[in-house]
């Protein structure tokens, strides 16, 4: 779990990585597992696998740094991460926009797809974790880890150009 407070006064940086990989219930395992195996499926598969185990630590981290900066509440789960695979999608695509063979239409229709699919995750990460509000509330947990999210898919968006191979093959 992200502790802010622990982070920076007893320099307990592990959590900066441990709470990629704790959840809070049965039902975000689910969720997040599907979204994994979607998601990264498809970006893991541009990236390869070293790159995209370098990617998740990366923006994993980052996200966790910015969600720790802007605010003092506990957060825990891959949601950060997950926003930061569908913003590395979004650079991808833009990143090899001239490379897609297809009608420019189904381009722009494409980019608006995965939009679609950042608002539909917010939405289901939102609506699912109404159940443990009186939980959250009681502890003090950022249940969804807004502020981690919004920073997943920035540095998802960063991060995708980073590690993304040349588009010069």
């Amino acid at each position: 779990m992200r502790m802010p407070w622990k982070i920076v006064s007893e320099g307990e940086v592990w959590r900066l990585i441990l709470s990629l990989y704790i959840t809070h219930g049965f039902i975000t395992i689910v969720i997040n597992s599907i979204a994994q195996m979607i998601i990264g499926f498809l970006l893991e598969s541009m990236l390869g696998p070293l790159r995209m185990a370098g990617f998740y630590f990366a923006v994993g981290i980052s996200a966790n740094i910015f969600g720790a900066i802007t605010t003092d509440w506990y957060a825990a789960g891959p949601e950060p991460m997950l926003f930061g695979q569908l913003g590395g999608i979004i650079a991808m695509y833009i990143f090899y926009w001239d490379y897609i063979k297809c009608h420019w239409c189904k381009k722009v229709c494409g980019c608006c797809g995965l939009i679609v699919l950042i608002l539909i995750g917010a939405y289901l990460v939102t609506a699912l974790s109404l159940p443990y509000e009186e939980y959250t509330n009681l502890l003090k947990i950022d249940h969804p880890d807004t502020f981690g999210c919004i920073g997943g898919f920035i540095f998802g968006l960063f991060f995708s150009w980073v590690f993304l191979p040349s588009s010069s093959k």
